[in-house]
């Protein structure tokens, strides 16, 4: 996002921070480190200018695949590196199967209870 603000002549850096919102501070830092855009300091209010003519985004790469269902397709790193940035979140689902087992009725049974004194003085254990 942040590199796509930044017109072909420059943008100074305080407006391209104020274009960008949230995530212009990340965004800025991001493609600087990527080697995307540059800050020239030699003009008055710093000027943020373009340093190649298009970029292959591998962030935006990854999350279109996890978008179309492909998740397990990336890389653990670059998984980590998306939770970092809070891009991602990974969810656990637990899915359960049932099936009517061997005891199965409809009818409910008591089950047997254990000897109690009263039950062997009476003789209903038997």
């Amino acid at each position: 996002q942040v590199y796509s603000l930044v017109s072909t002549e420059g943008t100074p850096q305080a407006q391209l921070m104020k274009d960008a919102g949230a995530v212009g501070k990340v965004g800025f830092s991001k493609a600087m480190s990527n080697g995307w855009i540059f800050l020239d300091k030699s003009a008055a209010p710093p000027v943020v200018k373009k340093k190649v003519d298009s970029v292959d985004d591998l962030i935006q790469g990854c999350l279109k695949k996890i978008e179309g269902g492909g998740g397990d397709q990336i890389a653990d790193k670059e998984k980590s590196d998306l939770k970092k940035r809070k891009l991602i979140q990974e969810n656990t689902s637990k899915i359960y199967l049932l099936e009517k087992g061997a005891n199965f009725t409809t009818t409910i049974t008591k089950a047997e209870v254990d000897l109690t004194p009263d039950m062997i003085t009476s003789g209903s254990w038997k």
